[in-house]
């Protein structure tokens, strides 16, 4: 960091880019280290938050070199929790490493994503946008945040049993789509999105074919109820932007019920049940001034 300051103007544009190398080594060696030194279920949510470390430092000293080392670590630690800690589940004192290491590393991605400044590496010019004064990289926060959720979901699809991952998704979803609206973050609300799309094509490849039974009432009754619940709040309180994806949000519950009506009923008995949703639905539209629902009940 000194060196440039200290030849000053005599200073050559080699010993200029040997200073700016010198930070890509002492965060490779930094990271080696760590590879070496700690456990392997360890190494990747350490070297997350070296990479939140070594960023946080770039931003205070305004060195960018250091931010691309950190941004790179970051990279680097993504790809070794999906490569090893996702694979692995070894546990300590009866609580798995996985869960443990995965979750404290996807919540250091999401501050990441919240660390980031809009314009750290700078402002692009109309001629390369478009859009005079757009920041450039303005997928950067929306990756971390995004390698944050995805590790969150694979972990749950390992640690939580089969009938249930389903039903954690939406619950996933649910939080990342109350905390996006909350922050304004539009990559959190289409994270949310995209997990309950994933968990309701689940339903019919898992939910649907529990056989599990949860005292008197079967797992595929509470979790495709809890799921349907989901989708019908959060396409009720989507935002007005958004009125394609409120659209999917309301069918998705009633589809989901109309799939657990037909599961858990006696064949004759079916049509009733959806003879009943038909009312419930029509009235509810009625009622929450939503035509949207008086459509579904005539559909059904």
């Amino acid at each position: 960091r000194y060196a440039p300051r200290l030849l000053g103007e005599d200073a050559t544009e080699t010993e200029l880019a040997a200073a700016t190398i010198c930070y890509g080594a002492g965060t490779g060696f930094l990271l080696a280290a760590v590879w070496f030194a700690l456990p392997y279920m360890w190494v990747g949510l350490v070297w997350t938050a070296l990479a939140l470390l070594v960023s946080e430092a770039g931003r205070r000293t305004k060195e960018k070199a250091l931010l691309v080392c950190g941004h790179g670590a970051a990279l680097l630690a993504a790809v070794r929790l999906l490569a090893i800690n996702l694979q692995y589940a070894p546990a300590i004192h009866g609580v798995s490493l996985r869960v443990v290491t995965v979750a404290i590393a996807a919540a250091m991605f999401y501050i990441g994503a919240r660390r980031i400044q809009p314009a750290e590496f700078g402002n692009a010019t109309e001629k390369d946008t478009g859009q005079a004064g757009k920041p450039v990289l303005l997928w950067l926060p929306a990756a971390y945040s995004w390698a944050g959720t995805a590790l969150l979901a694979l972990m749950v699809w390992n640690e939580v049993t089969n009938a249930a991952v389903g039903l954690a998704w939406a619950l996933l979803a649910l939080a990342l789509v109350e905390v996006g609206r909350s922050l304004a973050d539009r990559p959190l609300v289409a994270q949310g999105h995209t997990l309950l799309v994933l968990s309701f094509a689940r339903i019919f490849f898992a939910d649907l074919n529990a056989d599990k039974m949860l005292g008197i009432v079967s797992a595929r009754l509470v979790t495709v109820a809890l799921l349907a619940a989901i989708y019908y709040y959060t396409g009720y309180t989507a935002e007005e932007r958004t009125p394609k994806m409120r659209t999917a949000l309301m069918w998705f519950g009633t589809t989901a019920l109309l799939a657990m009506l037909r599961f858990e009923l006696i064949t004759e008995w079916v049509a009733v049940g959806w003879a009943v949703l038909t009312v419930a639905l029509y009235f509810a539209g009625r009622k929450l001034e939503l035509p949207m629902l008086n459509h579904q009940a005539y559909a059904v």
